[in-house]
């Protein structure tokens, strides 16, 4: 993921997915982007991704090429020419019937040579393309007046923004104390959701022009229109409940993604919460790539092809050894036994690997221990890289179709508990955990006898 900022103050998103100006070396290199569009929000026109880049002056210029992918489906090619001061600026179309809900995928596939013959400059390094920071993807979401609950969290978080925007959260004037609590669990269920991004949220006793959540007691909050626990009005989203518990419950149903994404409407009723035995809350457990949001990684073409993802460590947690990473993978079944390999790395360090065989082209499974010097870090960056190798090739095509490795959406990231101490930070706020690992069934937060907002 890059960087994400907003533009303007509807729905007019500018993302800019390099951090920084990011070089690829190979004579054919794949670099691809995830972001994520919120589900019941259509993107009513076209879109576009600027591409700022320079090239190596080296480059031969004769058949050197980039070509854009937008969720497999290729968009615009064109030739890439050896540069000398100044960088190409390309813009290019991305029709809004390629957009979907949910993940989508921005891929750049760049080919370039710095002299002529077969194969001899994989390591080439004065053979570069390099992307700008500057380059950004930009495109419309559909401006409506309301937002059926099955958007939620968006539009009234928004982790398109850098960092992410939220509206404020509205507490009646005499707002109890169980209340206040109801409000700091709906912004913790924001916290986990985007544990990756910076997040900024207001909580006010007073009134607030624009859309805003309130949230209170039925008695707290002056809304006669309010027919069930979780609404949305012309003034934002209303939660509500008769009583301490069944707010709680309202909060609970929001904060679950699964019934969010079920709740077609503008209105619904809080389902009841039954507490889960205290083991299951402190169970680890296992992530599958499917979870992460990543189905399939297509690792297609010959030599190299890499992905990295970035996972981060459950906060305030300790963690022991026999943590597992479970790849489970197809690949081309043609591709040569001796000479192809799949191979992952963690946090720079190589942690496993396995031969791609015709045994294992269908139903292929690695599985990597991760050392215990790697457990006990705050996130883990895994580069998983496919090395696809055919017999007598023609070093000017890629063979994407007939050489390729794909990672499956069953693969799993699998945590243990144990020992090992977590750095304290305060992103974990309001998590905290005895020495012994265990959550605290309550969190006493002192805000003083008269909190600002």
């Amino acid at each position: 993921m890059g960087s994400l900022t907003a533009i303007g103050s509807g729905a007019d998103i500018q993302i800019h997915p390099f951090l920084s100006d990011k070089p690829a070396h190979s004579n054919s290199d794949r670099w691809r982007y995830f972001f994520e569009l919120p589900k019941g929000v259509e993107v009513p026109r076209d879109g576009a991704f600027t591409l700022d880049y320079d090239t190596s002056s080296d480059l031969n210029g004769i058949r050197e090429s980039m070509t854009i992918l937008f969720n497999g489906q290729p968009i615009d090619s064109r030739v890439v020419k050896p540069s000398t001061t100044e960088a190409w600026h390309w813009v290019i179309n991305l029709p809004k019937g390629y957009f979907r809900p949910g993940f989508n995928e921005l891929t750049v596939v760049t080919r370039s040579r710095t002299i002529e013959g077969p194969c001899l400059e994989e390591d080439d390094m004065r053979n570069w393309v390099r992307f700008r920071a500057s380059s950004t993807l930009s495109f419309h979401l559909e401006d409506l007046s309301r937002f059926p609950l099955n958007c939620y969290p968006y539009p009234y978080i928004n982790w398109m923004n850098q960092p992410a925007a939220a509206v404020p959260i509205v507490l009646g004037q005499n707002a109890s104390d169980s209340t206040i609590s109801s409000a700091l669990n709906l912004a913790a269920s924001w916290g986990r959701r985007l544990i990756q991004k910076p997040l900024i949220i207001q909580v006010t006793r007073n009134p607030i022009s624009g859309q805003a959540i309130h949230l209170g007691l039925r008695s707290e909050l002056d809304n006669p229109k309010q027919k069930k626990s979780i609404e949305v009005h012309e003034s934002g989203l209303w939660i509500t409940g008769f009583n301490s518990s069944r707010l709680d419950s309202a909060v609970r149903t929001l904060g679950n993604p699964a019934t969010a994404s079920q709740m077609r409407g503008y209105a619904a009723g809080a389902i009841d919460y039954v507490p889960k035995p205290q083991d299951a809350e402190t169970r680890l457990g296992i992530a599958s790539f499917n979870e992460l949001g990543y189905s399939a990684i297509n690792l297609a073409g010959i030599g190299n092809q890499s992905t990295t993802i970035v996972l981060r460590r459950p906060i305030s947690t300790r963690l022991g050894r026999g943590a597992q990473l479970r790849l489970r993978f197809r690949h081309a079944a043609v591709l040569l036994k001796a000479r192809s390999m799949l191979s992952v790395t963690i946090n720079n360090q190589a942690v496993g690997s396995v031969a791609l065989t015709p045994e294992n082209a269908n139903e292929g499974e690695l599985v990597c221990t991760v050392p215990i010097n790697l457990v006990d870090s705050n996130e883990w960056s895994v580069m998983i890289t496919a090395h696809n190798e055919l017999g007598a090739i023609d070093c000017d095509k890629t063979y994407e179709d007939v050489a390729w490795t794909t990672i499956l959406g069953a693969s799993e990231f699998e945590l243990r508990d144990g020992i090992l101490p977590s750095v304290p930070y305060l992103e974990g706020f309001p998590y905290e955990r005895d020495k012994d690992g265990l959550l605290p069934h309550d969190l006493t937060v002192n805000l003083g006898p008269n909190p600002s907002d």
